[in-house]
C-alpha cells in the first residue's frame, strides 16, 4: 500500500512538471511570434544560424551541468526550433501577403470544376478574405501567378480517370513558380441540355478536352454527334443556355447545370465510378514547412535519350531508398532528342534523402526544376 501511494505521489510530481514544460513552451512560441514581428520589420531572415550554434552549445553545456544525455536533449531543442521556425513562417507568409490581392486564380467561368475546387479549398482553409478569379485559360491561372496579381492559381493535375494532364505539365516546365499544396474534388460528369432536349434529338456535344477524354466509352455508342472543344464546362453550359434548343448539349456537373438552367439528360457518364481530379494549388511563395512524413516533392528534369543516364537516376533513387508517388515522362516539344521527366517523391525537400538525391541528379541532368514540396492528402 505504502509502495503504491509513493508511485502516484510521483506520478503527480511528473504531470505537474510536464504541465510546467508545455506552459514555458508556449511562453517561447509567443516570444518567436514576437521576434518574427521584429525580423520582417528589421528586413532579416527566418534563419539564423550564428544564433542556432550559440543555443546549442549552452544547451551542450547545460546537459553536462545537469549529468543529462547529451543527443536526448538536443534532439528535443531541435525539434522545439524547428516549431518555433514553423510559427515564425507562417507570420512571414501572413504578413508578407497583407498588401497582396488576396485572390485565388482558376479556369472559370463560375461553375467549372475548377471554380468548385477553389471554393472548397477556400473552405477548407478557412480563409476569410481569399477571393476567387476566373480566367479564360490555364496559361492565364499561370501568368496571375507569376506576375503577382493573385497569391494562388489553381489547377487540374491528374484525374483518375484520364490520368496526369500533359497541358499542365507543359505549362509549369521551366516557370519559376512553386506547387504549394493539393487538393481531390469528386467528378460526376453529366450530359446536360436545355429543356425537353433528348438523346435522340442531340447532334452536336460542348465539351472541354479533358471531361471528353473523361467519357469517351459514353461517347463511343452516339459516333455522329459532332464533338465542339470549349475553354471550360461552364462556358460550354453558358453558351447552349444562350441557345435554347434540343439538337446541342453539354458535359457539366449538376449543381451547377441547374443554375444555368439545364437539365440532366444523363448522369455519371464518367468512364468510371468514383471519378475524381487532383487539382495543385501554385504560388510564388513556396511551402517551407518542415514535415518529412506528410509531404511530397514534385520536379521536373530533362535528359538526352539515352538509358545510360536514366539507368544512373534510377539507380540513385534506389540508393537512397526515395520512394515514387508518380513518373511520368514527354517528349520535349523544342527539342525532338530530348525527354522531361515528371516525378513526385515522398518526403520534403528538406530531408537528407531528398536533398543529397536533388543535389546528384543536377550533376546527371541537362535541366533540372524543383517545383515545391506540399502536403500528402
Amino acid at each position: 500500500m505504502y509502495e503504491k501511494y509513493d508511485i502516484n505521489k510521483f506520478r503527480n510530481e511528473i504531470d505537474y512538471i510536464d504541465n510546467q514544460i508545455i506552459k514555458l513552451i508556449s511562453k517561447r512560441m509567443k516570444i518567436a511570434k514576437k521576434i518574427a514581428k521584429k525580423k520582417i520589420y528589421s528586413k532579416l531572415e527566418i534563419k539564423d544560424c550564428t544564433r542556432e550554434k550559440k543555443i546549442f552549445k549552452k544547451i551542450q553545456k547545460n546537459s553536462i551541468k545537469y549529468k543529462l544525455n547529451i543527443l536526448y536533449i538536443v534532439n528535443i531543442f531541435k525539434i522545439i526550433i524547428e516549431y518555433s521556425k514553423l510559427i515564425q513562417k507562417k507570420i512571414f507568409f501572413d504578413i508578407k501577403n497583407l498588401s497582396k490581392k488576396q485572390y485565388i486564380a482558376y479556369l472559370g467561368p463560375k461553375g467549372s470544376y475548377s471554380y468548385l475546387a477553389t471554393k472548397e479549398y477556400i473552405k477548407k482553409n478557412k480563409f476569410k478574405k481569399m477571393h476567387k478569379q476566373d480566367c479564360i485559360n490555364f496559361q492565364e491561372v499561370i501568368t496571375k501567378v507569376e506576375q503577382e496579381d493573385t497569391i494562388f492559381g489553381i489547377l487540374p493535375i491528374e484525374n483518375k480517370c484520364s490520368g496526369y494532364i500533359q497541358e499542365i505539365c507543359n505549362l509549369l516546365f521551366d516557370k519559376k513558380i512553386f506547387i504549394f499544396d493539393q487538393i481531390y474534388i469528386p467528378i460526376n460528369h453529366c450530359l446536360l441540355g436545355n429543356k425537353n432536349t433528348k438523346i435522340q434529338t442531340i447532334k452536336k456535344i460542348y465539351t472541354h478536352v479533358q471531361p471528353f477524354q473523361q467519357c469517351k466509352k459514353f461517347f463511343n455508342q452516339f459516333p455522329k454527334w459532332k464533338i465542339r472543344y470549349v475553354s471550360s464546362s461552364s462556358y460550354g453550359m453558358k453558351k447552349i443556355k444562350n441557345y435554347p434548343n434540343t439538337n446541342i448539349a453539354v458535359i457539366g456537373n449538376e449543381i451547377y447545370g441547374k443554375k444555368y438552367g439545364l437539365q440532366i439528360i444523363k448522369n455519371n457518364i464518367s468512364n468510371i465510378i468514383d471519378n475524381h481530379t487532383r487539382f495543385i494549388i501554385i504560388s510564388k511563395i513556396e511551402n517551407n514547412i518542415k514535415i518529412k512524413l506528410n509531404f511530397q516533392t514534385s520536379i521536373f528534369f530533362t535528359i538526352n535519350k539515352d538509358t545510360s543516364k536514366l539507368f544512373k537516376i534510377f539507380k540513385e533513387i534506389k540508393k537512397n531508398k526515395i520512394e515514387l508517388q508518380k513518373i511520368k515522362v514527354y517528349p520535349m516539344k523544342k527539342n525532338p532528342v530530348q525527354d522531361y521527366f515528371y516525378l513526385e517523391m515522398i518526403h520534403h525537400k528538406q530531408s537528407e534523402k531528398i536533398n543529397i538525391f536533388l543535389k546528384k541528379l543536377e550533376k546527371n541532368t541537362i535541366f533540372m526544376q524543383y517545383l515545391g514540396s506540399y502536403p500528402i492528402i
